[in-house]
């Protein structure tokens, strides 16, 4: 969602045929080439049926640092993303941990947890992180099936963090991933 580091990895990496991006325009990164498209849309407005692009049929949809700096709830981000994919697709949300030990640590002592909540829609900062069962939660809420929600401190690298992932429990690490698939058979009601 949104051109980064991600797409180059994707593309030159894994071979991908193209990446299509869909979010903000983000001028440091390249546009997609291969291909691939960028879809501007400012997934704030993904509750307004005109600021749908004609797209489709993915297998991957990949959401890497993206859902903390919506103003949109999860649930209904992660549903609109899921549109996009074919039945059996994977959806990769990738977010801080909420409930990290330093975040946790911060609130003990009085002070807030994260930043203050921006003023504006520019994306800049994060709005709301979430906790793992909160990730679990809103995909179901969309309709998808929890593959698999990892914990990791994936920010950063060297001894400290490989240092975290050792002790830390998997709730108090500082990164979430989150893998859901969209059912292959709609669900019931």
């Amino acid at each position: 969602m949104g051109a980064g580091f991600q797409t180059t990895l994707l593309r030159d990496r894994l071979g991908a045929e193209a990446v299509d991006v869909l979010g903000l325009w983000v001028p440091r990164f390249a546009p997609p080439d291969g291909g691939g498209q960028h879809h501007v849309l400012d997934l704030n407005d993904c509750d307004r049926p005109e600021a749908r692009p004609d797209i489709g049929g993915y297998d991957l949809a990949l959401m890497a640092e993206v859902i903390e700096h919506l103003f949109r709830g999860p649930a209904t981000v992660m549903g609109f993303v899921a549109g996009f994919l074919e039945p059996g697709g994977h959806l990769l949300v990738q977010t801080p941990n909420a409930a990290a030990l330093h975040k946790r640590l911060r609130l003990a002592a009085g002070r807030p947890p994260s930043g203050a909540m921006p003023e504006d829609r520019s994306g800049d900062s994060h709005v709301r992180e979430y906790t793992a069962r909160e990730l679990q939660a809103a995909g179901r809420a969309a309709g998808l099936e929890v593959v698999a929600v990892e914990a990791a401190s994936y920010f950063g690298a060297g001894p400290l963090r490989e240092l975290a992932d050792r002790v830390l429990p998997p709730g108090a690490r500082l990164g979430l991933t989150a893998t859901f698939r969209r059912p292959a058979v709609p669900a019931r009601p």
